[in-house]
């Protein structure tokens, strides 16, 4: 079970989830504020920093956000270790953080604080 902490400066305004339902996090780390993530790559990256559990759905809170060329309604990639753990949606961004919603969660296993989360920008179809 996920336990709102202490509210944090990056967190302090509430995120706008879809149809103008206001959500907030009260979400915090221990000690000073994350420094950016950056961009690896040219691809938008950056780290859990919490999930906070919601009546709708869970969100995902991570380390990046505009500054680090996330954008809202971008798909990203969670991974731990280099496996995959989930597929998760941008709903709501501020300059260094972001939130995001689950699409899809691998079979037994959940989302933690510290998984990588890198944006997925070019999908390939196959016609």
């Amino acid at each position: 079970m996920f336990q709102p902490i202490p509210s944090h400066s990056a967190f302090s305004a509430p995120f706008r989830c879809g149809a103008g339902t206001v959500v907030a996090l009260g979400l915090a780390l221990a000690g000073p504020a994350p420094a950016s993530p950056g961009v690896a790559a040219g691809i938008p990256n950056g780290t859990v920093l919490a999930v906070q559990a919601e009546r709708a759905a869970d969100l995902i809170v991570v380390d990046g956000g505009f500054e680090n060329g996330f954008l809202q309604g971008l798909n990203c990639t969670v991974s731990r270790a280099g496996a995959f753990v989930a597929e998760i949606k941008l709903v709501a961004l501020r300059d260094r953080a972001s939130a995001g919603i689950i699409l899809k969660l691998e079979k037994g296993k959940s989302i933690r604080p510290g998984d990588q989360v890198v944006a997925e920008l070019l999908k390939q179809s196959v016609l």
